[in-house]
């Protein structure tokens, strides 16, 4: 029961605001839904509960009506109570309200206390106040003194002109009251006068014996509870309403409503909608339709059709078997499918009543399906099933040019041709073959009707070219010559054998490399390339061919990896597997072999000089000397640098000699001794 109730609520006041001149907006939470409005000087507010447990709450204790003045940076006031709204009391009911009215006294015996029955179980408890609170909803929305008993009402006319203001409704009186208790609705213009709405998107269908119309409940179901449908037979000079119970439905997720009105075939009647709004006021009516039943049922069809000739005429035949009264022709059309559709042949006019035979003076093989309608006087058409016609044909279409194609490295095959220009053309057949020679395998099942043609092919095949051709198919199923045959490459995918480093030699500090190429026949260069310690690459050559190469660009007790790099046609490469040489350090190292030294008596010095260490990298030079005679004994460290030092010395014999330090530990041997002699 709980469900359709809330269908009903749905369709009573579906929705949260209503958009007029006086626009207004409310929220909503589940326990109580509100609508607002200006009019007159007044805010007035209408609500409702939405669930049988918050109506009989609210039944108890009423609905506390509170107001805040809003402002365009808010308010800090806060809300203050304008009343208690409360249900009349059964003796209000009598007092106030006619209850000899239906609806006023069905939400009267609604709010009433249910009455224990003796053995009723709690399913049934609760389907009987279902039932009341169903009873409750569907009276006060359709009664306003049923809604001003009930206690749903309130008008405020306090207001100032122009203010806006927030309302809330909340369940009175009831500790820790749940948010889902309250409902706010915000009053935005209090300038404007409330005008009635109009139901809006209202269409119709003219049908055999009826007028059906049809409105957007999407669309009206802010503005709406329940509906009136008019008609006028008078002109429009006077409307009456076709039903006396406001229309509604229960039907979820409503996007149109329907009304289906009967009437008899072509008179005329004039049909408009006038809204029920939540404050039960009708509104304004919509716009007026007009409309009228119609004949909707067409004449007995026509039976046996047929359909024979050739490229240049088909005579179609069939037969009436029964003949309606109402028949005023025929219709002959033709489609290039069996079910249409059909476009006709027959011109703006029907064919003859009487006639049971027509000729397709130009004919197309591309559309040689043929259907034949019977119509009536009211434009109604009927058939049976469309036939093919049968047409001698033995002239193949003409062989199809232009074959072109490629396949990509994917090895996704892409062909297109010029289209043939044959008027009974189908398609075209698609054969492949992995050799010029070799029996073609057809690729489509049926005629393509196409241009363009996709295919895939393996990319690891021996076979470099693979061979298309195509043929034309008419409508006979004659198939035209050969194309000529296309011949596509596939792209190269298959990188080239690897080169071999096969041998080397390190000679001083030079490593002497041999190379073998590749086996593959489609390379067209090499390079090779050395990877130093740091990673570093340095390419060392590239050619053609290379067969050998000395490589002088090295350091003693560096390690370096070579590399032989094949590329093909395709720009595909193959590395060679890498070679790893270290450079081995020399035992003696480059020293000096020009020392010199010369006596200055005056000064009591030494000059000593020597060359420069060419394509050498020393870290020191360590200078040794012998005096009078003595064996020779390390003396100065020098800057590696240097190329002369001045000594400082007695009168005596003096002999010297130079060892070169480098860095990695090597040592150079001493140079050869050079002697000189200061006197007084």
């Amino acid at each position: 029961m709980n469900r359709i109730i809330l269908l009903l609520l749905a369709f009573a006041f579906s929705g949260s605001a209503y958009a007029q001149a006086a626009k207004d907006t409310m929220a909503q939470k589940e326990n109580i839904k509100m609508v607002s409005r200006f009019r007159n000087g007044i805010v007035e507010l209408r609500w409702y509960p939405t669930s049988a447990a918050s109506w009989r709450k609210a039944n108890l204790f009423g609905y506390s009506i509170r107001r805040m003045e809003l402002s365009d940076a808010g308010s800090a006031a806060g809300f203050k109570e304008l009343a208690i709204v409360k249900p009349y009391t059964p003796e209000e009911w009598k007092q106030k309200l006619n209850t000899r009215d239906t609806l006023v006294r069905a939400a009267m015996e609604s709010m009433q206390p249910l009455t224990p029955v003796k053995g009723q179980g709690l399913v049934d408890t609760q389907n009987e106040e279902g039932s009341m609170f169903f009873s409750y909803i569907i009276s006060t929305s359709f009664s306003a003194d049923a809604a001003k008993g009930a206690g749903l009402l309130y008008n405020d006319n306090t207001i100032i002109s122009g203010t806006k203001y927030a309302y809330s409704v909340s369940i009175n009186g009831t500790k820790d009251k749940d948010a889902e208790d309250e409902v706010l609705a915000f009053v935005t213009d209090t300038r404007s006068q409330y005008v009635a709405p109009s139901p809006e998107e209202v269409t119709f269908e003219e049908e055999e014996g009826a007028v059906k119309l049809i409105w957007n409940n999407t669309t009206n179901k802010e503005l709406f509870s329940a509906y009136f449908i008019e008609r006028s037979g008078d002109g429009g000079r006077t409307f009456y309403a076709l039903n006396k119970v406001p229309f509604i439905s229960v039907a979820e997720n409503t996007v149109e409503f329907y009304y289906t009105d009967s009437v008899k075939n072509y008179v005329p009647y004039l049909y408009r909608i006038v809204g029920l709004t939540p404050w039960v006021d009708r509104s304004n009516p919509s716009v007026v339709i007009k409309a009228m039943g119609r004949d909707r049922t067409p004449a007995s069809p026509p039976m046996n059709t047929r359909a024979k000739g050739d490229r240049s005429k088909i005579v179609v035949t069939w037969e009436l078997p029964i003949s309606s009264s109402d028949l005023k022709g025929f219709k002959i059309a033709r489609s290039h499918k069996i079910e249409g559709p059909f476009t006709s042949i027959s011109g703006d006019k029907t064919v003859a009543k009487s006639m049971r035979t027509f000729t397709d003076e130009r004919p197309t093989p591309k559309e040689p399906y043929y259907v034949v309608y019977a119509v009536d006087t009211a434009g109604n058409y009927n058939s049976t099933f469309s036939v093919m016609a049968s047409i001698y044909d033995s002239v193949a279409p003409a062989q199809p040019v232009g074959l072109t194609g490629s396949i990509d490295t994917n090895g996704l095959v892409k062909l297109s041709w010029k289209s043939g220009t044959d008027n009974d053309l189908v398609g075209y057949h698609v054969y492949v073959a992995n050799g010029k020679d070799n029996v073609y395998r057809q690729l489509t099942g049926y005629p393509l009707n196409d241009s363009l043609f996709t295919d895939t092919v393996s990319m690891r095949s021996l076979t470099r070219d693979v061979f298309y051709k195509i043929t034309a198919i008419d409508y006979n199923n004659n198939a035209s010559a050969y194309s000529t045959i296309a011949a596509l490459k596939r792209p190269d995918v298959i990188a080239p054998a690897a080169a071999v480093i096969s041998g080397y030699s390190v000679e001083n500090t030079k490593v002497v490399l041999k190379m073998t190429g590749s086996s593959s026949n489609d390379v067209v260069s090499y390079r090779l390339i050395r990877t130093g310690a740091d990673g570093r690459e340095t390419k060392l050559a590239e050619g053609k061919e290379i067969r050998s190469f000395t490589d002088s660009d090295v350091k003693e007790g560096a390690a370096y990896t070579y590399t032989l790099v094949a590329t093909d046609a395709s720009n595909l490469s193959t590395s060679s597997k890498p070679l790893q040489v270290t450079v081995q350090e020399q035992e003696i190292k480059p020293g000096i072999s020009s020392l010199t030294a010369r006596a200055n008596d005056k000064e009591q010095q030494v000059l000593l000089s020597w060359n420069a260490l060419n394509g050498s990298q020393p870290s020191s030079l360590v200078l040794f000397r012998a005096a009078d005679g003595e064996e020779l004994l390390l003396y100065k460290k020098l800057s590696p640098d240097k190329q002369s030092y001045m000594d400082n010395t007695s009168p005596g014999k003096y002999q010297y000699a130079i060892k070169v330090l480098y860095s990695n530990g090597a040592e150079s041997e001493l140079s050869a001794i050079a002697s000189a002699e200061v006197k007084n």
